[in-house]
């Protein structure tokens, strides 16, 4: 329905957010539903992970400006190895693990166990995509003991 003193246009654009609103509403309360979490719940669980949730939210922001030149198969690239990282055991959660594609090329970074450190590397060589791993910046733990 068209609003009086606005070109048909604003008006569809108006509907069409009005419909988004609800639409958005109404998955809000099937999620509520379903997953039924307080805000307090969900300020914990980012906070434990808040490690991965930052990683998480500067390939977000790395992958926006990406899109908006059209770079579209580095983005996919390092998506699959992250995927991939996060569908092993081993490497998941893994603390101080640090990822990054560009050109073809996968960055490791940051300090690891040994045992992480192979698993990744592996997992990074097998990525489609991949053409190399840069792993000179992934450092291992040293334990006591060792020398």
């Amino acid at each position: 329905m068209p609003v009086p003193g606005l070109p048909a246009a604003c008006g569809a654009a108006s509907e069409a957010s009005a419909t988004r609103k609800v639409e958005t509403g109404t998955m809000w309360k099937l999620m509520k539903r379903f997953l039924p979490l307080s805000g307090s719940a969900l300020a914990l669980w980012t906070w434990r992970n808040r490690d991965e949730v930052l990683e998480w939210a500067g390939f977000g922001v790395r992958a926006a400006q990406k899109l908006v030149v059209g770079e579209t198969a580095e983005i996919a690239t390092e998506a699959r190895l992250r995927a991939a990282l996060n569908g092993d055991k081993r490497t998941r959660h893994a603390p101080g693990l640090r990822i990054e594609v560009r050109d073809g090329v996968a960055h490791l970074s940051g300090v690891v166990d040994e045992d992480v450190r192979a698993v990744a590397v592996k997992i990074a060589k097998r990525t489609s995509g991949v053409e190399r791993v840069e792993d000179d910046q992934l450092d291992e733990v040293r334990t006591r003991g060792r020398r």
